[in-house]
């Protein structure tokens, strides 16, 4: 008898041919098999089973060659993630899901390079054909649309098995909803919310792993009065607002009594802090899941932290407030103070050369009336000029403000102009921010056309007396501060009265002095 001689792959049976094949993935077998001829081409296209394995690059022939595909899977390990350990490689049971993708949120949402990944994940849906509906077993992807998730859930693909899906657009499930999802038995289903947990159990009862992950809470259970004993491994990722000992965990272990490993990750309670009793928590476990064989327990504070965090930051910035306030006086540091000096002495050098009149205002007219020189929490200086000037004033030109703000910078000032306060606050070019040494020049507007009483006017919030008589400014009066020749209103007394009140002649330091010294770093400045 004649045995038959098996020479070449050819004369294998088709039988064996297909079962050696199914070790292949789809890319595997397109490659090595289908230029060697039609025998060949004419078997792998019939394929009962075959795998499509996306890695960084995705040859289009092989979605043209190939009909459909029983799993499509995305090779997470070739992207380089390092903050997950993950292997690619078919699911084919419930024990080793762990090692097929990531289980950290992160690890699901890479960046994508199109020049490196020309099939982005929302691309991949592209290749799932309506005649591969019927044929699809396994899927694993980093995302899914709401298109696909509705599909999905509404049992258009009646074979799925296995379903893990990273980045996911928000389900959307009918309250009434009468499709299970009987074959389903593995789903992964991240950034959802946490409702959905529910109607998921719902929609697929026979599932033995389950990875969901949310950012919200999960509501308490209204459909669901029994238990699912065929869950083996449950995932709960990120739960706000969870408590162990208000009946919400016993109910949510008396759900799956089979369990074999069971990872939780919650948030406590941000608003009502419980005591969370670990031998408690293990007495649940043991009654509710006596198969249980791992547990991983996870539970954030950080909004508890946080809150101390911040409560404690409060109490210091107080404290320092206060102790600056009551001992330091609100006071600037001794270079800040020169440097300002300095400033204030050739902005009126400036101002007299251009023969623009200016007098001391605000708290500088205070320090004059005290016969101060500045006190020590002063932040800036204040000069006023009326502006525009007079037709016939020699320097009428600089009524054009462009032309205005150019001489102050070609004399080598920083100008920054505040056109709703009508305010400049000139500082060394160097030092460009009201943070620094600065002197600020109020510019105030006559009116005296067809008034009794002409006045000069700037409103600002900041300013009480905003209408003040030319009378009680003209003619100023010669005095020396600064080591140097000033004029200042003549009525200046009267002036400081309105705006300060009575105290005025009292050196006083306010706490909205400290604030602002000590928010600017005034009072450790050393530049």
């Amino acid at each position: 008898m004649n045995s038959l001689r098996i020479i070449t792959l050819e004369d294998l049976p088709v039988e064996m041919l297909m079962e050696i094949l199914s070790y292949f993935t789809a890319d595997q077998i397109y490659f090595t098999f289908s230029q060697l001829n039609n025998y060949f081409n004419l078997i792998i296209k019939s394929l009962p089973k075959l795998n499509l394995v996306i890695h960084e690059h995705l040859d289009p022939s092989i979605l043209s060659f190939f009909n459909s595909f029983n799993k499509i899977i995305f090779k997470f390990s070739g992207l380089h993630i390092f903050c997950c350990r993950c292997q690619s490689h078919p699911i084919n049971a419930g024990n080793r899901l762990y090692e097929i993708y990531p289980t950290t949120d992160t690890g699901w949402y890479p960046e994508f390079d199109e020049k490196r990944f020309p099939y982005y994940p929302s691309k991949i849906e592209n290749i799932i054909h309506p005649d591969n509906y019927s044929r699809l077993e396994s899927l694993v992807l980093p995302t899914a649309s709401s298109k696909l998730i509705q599909l999905i859930f509404h049992g258009e693909v009646p074979r799925l098995k296995a379903c893990h899906l990273g980045r996911c657009e928000p389900i959307i499930l009918p309250r009434s909803m009468t499709i299970q999802l009987q074959n389903l038995r593995q789903l992964t289903i991240r950034k959802q919310q946490g409702h959905v947990l529910e109607k998921i159990l719902l929609v697929c009862p026979c599932l033995e792993y389950l990875d969901f992950s949310c950012r919200s809470c999960v509501p308490a259970f209204h459909f669901i009065n029994h238990c699912f004993p065929s869950m083996k491994y449950l995932r709960l990722g990120r739960l706000k607002n969870f408590f162990f000992h208000n009946e919400q965990f016993i109910f949510l272990l008396s759900l799956f009594p089979n369990l074999l490993q069971f990872h939780l990750i919650v948030d406590q309670c941000s608003y009502d802090v419980e005591t969370i009793k670990i031998q408690e928590i293990a007495n649940y476990l043991h009654r509710q899941c006596p198969l249980l064989k791992i547990l991983v327990l996870c539970i954030h504070m950080e909004e508890h932290l946080r809150r101390a965090f911040y409560i404690a930051l409060i109490v210091l910035i107080v404290f320092i407030f206060e102790v600056y306030y009551q001992y330091g006086e609100c006071a600037v540091t001794a270079k800040y103070s020169k440097k300002n000096m300095k400033l204030t002495h050739r902005i009126m050098d400036m101002l007299d050369d251009l023969s623009i009149v200016y007098w001391p205002d605000c708290q500088s007219l205070l320090n004059v009336l005290r016969n101060e020189t500045y006190n020590i929490w002063d932040q800036d200086v204040d000069l006023s000029i009326e502006w525009p000037f007079k037709s016939n004033h020699i320097h009428s030109k600089l009524n054009n403000l462009r032309l205005f703000i150019e001489t102050f910078q070609n004399n080598d000032f920083n100008v920054e102009y505040y056109p709703d306060r009508k305010l400049f606050s000139l500082s060394s070019v160097n030092e460009k921010s009201a943070r620094q040494p600065h002197v600020d020049i109020w510019l105030w507007k006559r009116y005296d056309e067809h008034e009794t009483k002409p006045v000069l006017q700037l409103f600002d919030s900041s300013l009480k007396y905003q209408s003040r008589l030319i009378s009680d400014i003209y003619p100023l009066k010669s005095v020396t501060w600064l080591g140097r020749n000033v004029k200042i209103p003549r009525q200046s007394h009267k002036i400081a009265y309105k705006e300060y009140g009575t105290s005025y002649m009292k050196p006083i330091f306010i706490r909205n002095n400290c604030f602002h010294n000590l928010i600017d770093g005034r009072w450790f400045y050393n530049a």
